[in-house]
C-alpha cells in the first residue's frame, strides 16, 4: 500500500502539471482570438503559475480553515486564511473565506465595539480589493450585499458607522450588491434567491415607513416587490428547489407589489382598483393553502397588506369582502397549525374589525347594483363573529 501511495503522488503532480500546460495553452489561444469566458477570474495575459495546483492548495487550505474554526482556533483560521488568500489573491473563494472569518467568525468573540469594527471593517475591504481586480465577480457581489446586510442587523455599532460613512442603510447597500450579483449570475440559484429576500425586506421597510401622500416612496417599494417577484419566477421556471416556500414568497411579494401601487395611485390622487389586489389575494390563498406550514409571521404579513390596500377603495365593498375572506383563510390556518404565534390572533382580529365595516357597508346598500350573494354574507358575519 505504501509504494502505492508514493507512486501515485508523482503522478498527481504530473497529471496537475499536464492540466496547467493545458490550461494555458487555452487561455494563450483565447488571448490571440479575443475570447473571453463568462466571470474568468484569470485574463491570458496574466495567468499565474501552475493554476491547478494552485487552486488544489486552496482547496486544502480551505478545508484547514474549516477543521480550524471547528476546533475554536480562530486565530489559526485567520492565519490560515491570510495565507490561502496570499496564495491565491485573484481566486474569488479565497477572499471570500478570509472575509468570512474576519466578519462573522471574530466579531462575536469580541466585548469591544471598536474591535468588532475594525474585524467586520477588513472583511469588507477584502471583498472591495477583489471587486477592483474583478468587478464582474457575481460571487464577490452577493457576500459583500450579504456581510453589509447581516452585519448591520447583528452589530448596531456597524450600522451606525455604515451610515455614517456612505450615507445608506445597510440594508440599502446590502440590497444594491445582492441584485448586482443576481444580475451578473441570472442562473446561480442562492445568488437570485438572495437578491429577492433582499429587495421584499427593502421594499417591506419603504412600505412600513412611507407617509400618507409620498407617492415616490409608494412607487419604490412597489419596484422593489416586482423586481423580487421577477426574481422569484425565474427560480420557479428552472429550478425545483424548495418550490412551496418560493410559491408563497411570490404570492407574497405580488400582493405587496399591488399594495404598494395603490397607495401610490392613492397618494397621487389617481382612482385605486381593488381588481389587481384581489387577485394577488387569490393566488396567496392558494399558494398558502398548498404550503401548511407556512410561517406565521408571513400570514400575519399577509392580513396586515390586505387591511393597507383595503383603505385606497372604501368604496368597494363587494371586492374588499371577498379580500378579507381569502386573507382570513390564510391566517384561520396559520392558528390551527401554530396556536401559540401571537400575531395571527391579532391578524383575526383585526380582519374580523375591518370585515364588520365591510358587513355594515354592504347590509347598507353600498354594493355594485346587483344583489349581494346571501353566502357572502353570512360568511362575513361568520368572520365578524370570530368562527
Amino acid at each position: 500500500m505504501r509504494g502505492k501511495t508514493l507512486f501515485a503522488a508523482p503522478l498527481c503532480v504530473l497529471l496537475l502539471l499536464a492540466a496547467d500546460q493545458a490550461a494555458e495553452r487555452a487561455a494563450r489561444r483565447a488571448g490571440e482570438h479575443g475570447f473571453h469566458g463568462l466571470a474568468q477570474v484569470e485574463r491570458a495575459e496574466g495567468l499565474r503559475f501552475l493554476p491547478a495546483l494552485r487552486s488544489l492548495l486552496v482547496q486544502f487550505w480551505l478545508v484547514r480553515i474549516d477543521a480550524d474554526l471547528r476546533a475554536g482556533s480562530l486565530h489559526k483560521a485567520l492565519r490560515h486564511a491570510r495565507q490561502v488568500l496570499a496564495l491565491a489573491p485573484d481566486l474569488a473563494p479565497a477572499r471570500v473565506r478570509l472575509a468570512d472569518v474576519l466578519a462573522y467568525n471574530l466579531p462575536p468573540c469580541e466585548a469591544d465595539p471598536e474591535r468588532r469594527l475594525a474585524w467586520i471593517a477588513e472583511g469588507l475591504d477584502v471583498l472591495d480589493d477583489g471587486l477592483e481586480l474583478d468587478p464582474t465577480s457575481a460571487l464577490l457581489h452577493k457576500e459583500r450585499g450579504l456581510l453589509i446586510w447581516s452585519r448591520g442587523l447583528t452589530f448596531p455599532e456597524f450600522e451606525q458607522a455604515f451610515r455614517e460613512t456612505y450615507g445608506q442603510t445597510t440594508l440599502e447597500a446590502g440590497v444594491e450588491a445582492l441584485v448586482r450579483g443576481a444580475e451578473l449570475a441570472r442562473g446561480e440559484w442562492s445568488a437570485v434567491r438572495a437578491a429577492s429576500i433582499g429587495l421584499a425586506r427593502r421594499g417591506d421597510q419603504r412600505l412600513d415607513g412611507a407617509r400618507a401622500g409620498d407617492a415616490a416612496s409608494f412607487a419604490a417599494a412597489a419596484e422593489d416587490f416586482g423586481l423580487a417577484a421577477a426574481y422569484l419566477r425565474e427560480l420557479l421556471a428552472w429550478s425545483e428547489l424548495a418550490r412551496e416556500a418560493l410559491e408563497v414568497d411570490l404570492a407574497l411579494a405580488v400582493l405587496c407589489q399591488e399594495a404598494a401601487a395603490l397607495k401610490a395611485a392613492e397618494a397621487s390622487g389617481e382612482k385605486a382598483d381593488l381588481g389587481g389586489l384581489l387577485a394577488a389575494a387569490w393566488r396567496a390563498r392558494a399558494a398558502f393553502s398548498a404550503s401548511p406550514w407556512a410561517e406565521g409571521a408571513a400570514r400575519a404579513r399577509l392580513a396586515e397588506i390586505a387591511v393597507l390596500g383595503l383603505a385606497c377603495a372604501p368604496e368597494d365593498a363587494e371586492r374588499a369582502a371577498e379580500l378579507l375572506l381569502d386573507c382570513l383563510a390564510v391566517v384561520e390556518q396559520g392558528i390551527e397549525r401554530e396556536p401559540e404565534v401571537s400575531g395571527l390572533a391579532s391578524s383575526r382580529a383585526i380582519l374580523a374589525r375591518e370585515a364588520a365595516g365591510v358587513l355594515a357597508r354592504l347590509e347598507a346598500g353600498e354594493s355594485s347594483g346587483k344583489p349581494v350573494e346571501p353566502s357572502l354574507l353570512r360568511a362575513l358575519r361568520e368572520a365578524q363573529a370570530g368562527r
